[in-house]
């Protein structure tokens, strides 16, 4: 068995990343995984505890079944489909802090193939780092907006400039260094 933890500090309200978060078709719009559908809505419709979903990632179709939610900190789901890993359960916990959310998706897997499990952990953990920087993005400007903060990162003050933060700055060094 394979664990995965990551973090991610969200500058909006829990109940905000919590909304975005439990409205899982609207992943296909800010999280960059493809498509997602609702296949069976849940026991009090779609979004609720027993939904499964279908996310088309790049090369990959994942179904999975929401296995416990507690609004605004808890949302546990299962994988249901074949992949390169079984046993595949996610619990993402949302914790409110004063300006913000931390963010915090623990998975927990074993590989399908033996011998891959640092592989299958390194690509997943990846993949949960990237949508929790989009979940970021997606919410910062709304919490700056709400609040009516200028932008202090402006040069001009005047608007917000893009600036790539702790990982996303990483992930690009490195993959520009592999590409030279």
């Amino acid at each position: 068995m394979a664990a995965i933890d990551e973090k991610q500090w969200v500058e909006a309200s829990c109940e905000d990343v919590w909304a975005v978060c439990t409205e899982f078709e609207g992943w296909s719009f800010w999280a960059g995984v493809g498509a997602v559908e609702i296949e069976t809505p849940g026991e009090g419709g779609p979004n609720t505890v027993g939904t499964v979903a279908t996310v088309q990632a790049p090369g990959l179709t994942l179904r999975f079944r929401v296995t416990a939610l507690e609004r605004p900190n808890l949302l546990c789901y299962t994988l249901l489909s074949r992949g390169p890993f079984r046993g595949h359960t996610g619990r993402i916990v949302f914790e409110a802090r004063p300006h913000g959310t931390v963010v915090r998706w623990h998975v927990d897997f074993s590989p399908r193939v033996p011998g891959t499990r640092r592989a299958v952990a390194f690509a997943t953990g990846l993949a949960l780092r990237f949508v929790l920087e989009r979940l970021e993005n997606r919410l910062a400007p709304l919490e700056k907006h709400r609040s009516h903060c200028p932008y202090s990162d402006a040069p001009d003050g005047k608007g917000p400039t893009l600036r790539l933060r702790g990982r996303a700055a990483l992930r690009r060094a490195l993959l520009q260094a592999k590409m030279n």
